[in-house]
């Protein structure tokens, strides 16, 4: 006690007599998750400088620090970033006084207020203070940096790994950034986020000098201080570079990843889009990928590979889209102003997705606002469109709703043909959503989407078609490694066309294709090099082929019903990602799909060797609500590895198995 009294007298009377010596000593260290006494022994050892404080202040505090011929002070500075501890330098020599709490400061230096003569004279000083020596007083400042602590200190135990989650989010929305990468500078690695903004990495105890980083957005560094595995929050704000000239440089794209095929593209790519009078088709930049190419110039069908329309898949937000087009392909169903950005799978596909043999198409929108009230809006010369985001919650749920009509009719009465003249052509579309954090470990978010064609050619022949929607997504995070994604959506697809170019065969027919879906996931990181993904989907489908029925009196269509057909199709998935070495990567899965045809059902059966004519049939089988009558099921195998050959170059190899059960006859001369 004697020693600590002595102590606090030497700081009293001696801490204004310390300068800027502190500065001219320098040490060199590497520690990583080392018992700060350790540390300060080492110290001791290799420099000048001398410790005094008491053990039990130090004993359960850990560093990791990596530095060159780095001050005394700045050394210090960091060590004690987070505790309750304080330093005092006193040279020379060189004694360090570690101790909690702040010090006791009982003589206040000599101020005399200037005179004005002085007050003149120190602005005319401060007056002739260029720009540059401007520069290099703010360098000088101190870097204050923002301390987040995660997970409690007696949880870790000795050098057992911490798994730290965290979520990054816009500042000003509170809406979640994806592709935001977080660096640790010490160990060289760092992590990426997905699309709800959530990243995921593991990490010793101890400290660490993390960057956060963002396109468009501002960089933050921070200190994190690791002691058990946990979950954080951090936010970055919208960063604005004026610059005075642009160099533009182009260089051949490298994508060092294991997934062959797969094509993100942002929001920032589909604002470049050129529109088709004011109208841009966020589908259309998939066309400029390779091997993706339209059916033809006035057609929202894309061809894939050399596959058909009907084996691409498009969803959004969970909701599978059976027609991605306004007015026969000249404008998207899908509202620009809504869309976040989207993935294509046209390779390699990950074994959660099947059901088509060509690609994958998924859309993510927007999640709204959770700060402000915001709305914005446009028109061009074929609709208007408007949004609005709510924030319900503050920081935890927003509403977003947006709506989208056309009013386009003006053109065609400005067309000389008569006949054009007296047709109409509208559409409309509107989307709504709800995105609510309940908590760290909860999140859920509901998703509506509607859309509804209408085109009438001079009263003679009438096209209708409308998509309607609905997903409701629900994630949890059991632990830092474990977490499961369950979804359940609804897709109703209506059709129905009327002729009348001919009174004697005019018609009408219409038909509905509804289908229920439900999809669990679990998301297993081992650790960072190593993740498995295990889960399970089914889908209901019930179509209503309809009926081909007489539209004018005169007319000599027979009544047709083609009847009902019900199905299930189910799939139970594995995959797994290894990153064995820097230089070799893997990646491997199964997806075991089925297809049962469900009853009411009739299926009759022929004679063997004939044809399929109603004289060869032989018998009639009839199967009652929901019996299955047929069944198709397959195992696809998916598998890849990447070999990095250098820092910029890599050999790739997948492989790819796809079951489709559910094909479309189309009308190709509309």
């Amino acid at each position: 006690m004697k020693r600590f009294c002595a102590i606090l007298f030497i700081l009293n009377g001696s801490l204004f007599a310390y300068a800027q010596q502190a500065d001219t000593i320098n040490i060199s260290c590497n520690f990583v998750n080392t018992l700060l006494t350790d540390a300060i022994t080492e110290i001791e050892v290799n420099h000048a400088v001398k410790f005094f404080f008491r053990h039990e202040w130090t004993d359960s505090l850990k560093i990791t620090f990596t530095a060159h011929n780095i001050s005394l002070d700045d050394f210090l500075n960091f060590t004690v970033q987070g505790t309750s501890l304080h330093y005092y330098i006193n040279t020379p020599p060189a004694k360090v006084y570690l101790f909690p709490g702040k010090m006791d400061i009982r003589v206040l230096p000599k101020f005399n207020l200037p005179t004005a003569n002085e007050n003149d004279t120190m602005v005319s000083l401060q007056k002739q203070i260029s720009e540059a020596e401007e520069k290099y007083m703010k360098g000088r400042r101190p870097d204050m940096m923002e301390t987040i602590v995660i997970g409690r200190s007696n949880v870790s135990a000795g050098s057992k790994k911490a798994t730290i989650n965290g979520k990054i989010c816009d500042l000003q929305t509170g809406e979640p950034l994806l592709g935001a990468t977080l660096f640790i500078q010490e160990l060289n690695i760092g992590s990426a986020s997905d699309a709800n903004g959530l990243l995921s990495i593991t990490l010793n105890p101890g400290k660490y000098h993390a960057s956060f980083q963002c396109l468009g957005m501002s960089n933050k560094k921070c200190l994190l201080d690791v002691r058990s595995s946990g979950f954080f929050n951090i936010a970055l704000d919208k960063e604005v570079t004026s610059i005075d000239e642009v160099i533009v440089t182009a260089e051949k794209k490298y994508n060092k990843a294991a997934t062959l095929g797969m094509e993100y593209i942002s929001l920032k790519a589909v604002k470049e889009l050129p529109g088709l009078m004011g109208e841009r088709d966020v589908l259309k930049v998939s066309q400029l990928l390779p091997g993706v190419v339209s059916v033809n110039e006035v057609s929202g069908g894309i061809n894939v590979r050399g596959g058909n329309a009907d084996q691409n898949l498009f969803y959004i937000n969970d909701i599978p889209i059976l027609n991605t087009s306004h007015v026969f392909g000249f404008f998207s169903a899908i509202n620009p102003t809504l869309v976040k950005d989207f993935v294509i799978y046209k390779g390699q596909i990950p074994v959660e997705y099947g059901g088509r043999l060509s690609s994958i198409f998924k859309i993510e929108t927007r999640k709204g606002n959770k700060k402000k009230f915001f709305t914005q809006g446009g028109i061009s010369p074929v609709s208007a469109n408007a949004e609005v985001e709510v924030p319900l919650f503050k920081d935890k749920c927003s509403l977003v709703l947006s709506a989208r009509s056309s009013y386009s009719d003006w053109i065609l009465k400005r067309l000389k043909d008569p006949a054009l003249r007296n047709s109409s052509s509208n559409f409309y579309d509107f989307a709504g959503s709800v995105d609510y954090e309940l908590n760290n470990k909860n999140k859920l978010f509901i998703f509506s989407y509607g859309s509804k064609d209408n085109f009438n050619y001079n009263q003679e022949i009438e096209y209708e078609y409308a998509n309607l929607g609905t997903s409701l997504n629900f994630l949890h995070r059991f632990t830092p490694n474990l977490k499961s994604e369950v979804s359940f959506s609804n897709s109703d697809y209506t059709f129905s066309n009327a002729d009348r170019t001919n009174e004697s065969n005019s018609y009408k027919h219409s038909y509905d294709l509804d289908q229920a879906g439900l999809k669990a996931n679990l998301y297993w990181s081992i650790n960072e090099k190593h993740t498995i993904t295990i889960g399970s989907n089914l889908i209901d489908y019930n179509l209503d082929r309809g009926t081909v029925s007489p539209l004018l009196p005169e007319s000599e269509v027979k009544i047709n019903d083609l009847g009902t057909e019900h199905g299930m199709e189910s799939a139970l998935y594995i995959d797994e990602k290894y990153n064995i070495t820097r230089w070799l990567n893997i990646y491997g899965g199964i997806r075991y799909s089925s297809y049962q045809g469900l009853g009411p059902k009739k299926v009759v059966q022929y004679s063997p060797n004939t044809a399929y004519d109603e004289k060869n049939i032989i018998d009639t089988i009839s199967f009652g609500d929901g019996d299955r009558f047929i069944n198709y099921h397959h195992p696809e195998f998916r598998f890849a590895v990447e070999l990095n050959i250098g820092p910029h170059s890599s050999l790739k190899f997948s492989y790819t198995e796809m079951s489709q059960y559910l094909f479309m006859l189309s009308n190709t001369i509309s």
